[in-house]
């Protein structure tokens, strides 16, 4: 868990780099990216529109059904009882004229479907938005820590030549 931190706060870092010289990626930026390229956000966003279709689905179960069927008959050359060609084509249309609250059951199904694949979509984006402001505050952090043992580098160096200078002087035994 915590390499997968690192890489993705190193990714952010060269994201911040490459993007500096042309466009400054702000924190708002790195999210709405994340959110536009995470495959979970684009799974999600497929989902509701299966959800979307199924409403519409539920929606022509109301209309009449056409059915259309072609079926082939075997008869023997001696068979009397049957005249006519090979083929019987059969067209039909139908149409429930009560089936017990199923369509209205099928509707409210699909609504309820396309809610919790529009809820899906909207925790995938948060998850994904919770990541990339974590992994960002922890390259601050590690960025400002940088900084902190730079600056601190600098004073030792500084207080090192200062204690070198005053033993070479001879005002300070090397003993200090």
């Amino acid at each position: 868990m915590n390499s997968v931190r690192f890489i993705v706060g190193l990714g952010m870092c060269f994201l911040c780099q490459a993007g500096a010289g042309a466009q400054t990626l702000t924190l708002d930026r790195l999210i709405e990216r994340a959110i536009d390229s995470h495959p979970s956000v684009r799974s999600q966003l497929s989902n509701e529109k299966s959800a979307q279709l199924g409403i519409e689905t539920a929606k022509y179960q109301r209309y009449p059904t056409p059915q259309l069927s072609l079926e082939t008959v075997k008869k023997s050359n001696t068979d009397t009882t049957y005249v006519g060609g090979d083929g019987i084509a059969t067209i039909r249309i139908t149409q429930p004229i009560f089936n017990g609250g199923l369509f209205n059951a099928q509707s409210d199904k699909a609504k309820g479907s396309l809610l919790l694949s529009q809820a899906g979509v909207n925790e995938a984006r948060r998850q994904i938005a919770l990541r990339v402001v974590q992994a960002y505050a922890e390259w601050v952090v590690a960025e400002l820590k940088a900084q902190s043992v730079e600056k601190s580098l600098v004073v030792h160096q500084k207080l090192l030549q200062q204690a070198k200078s005053r033993i070479s002087e001879g005002v300070s035994p090397a003993s200090d």
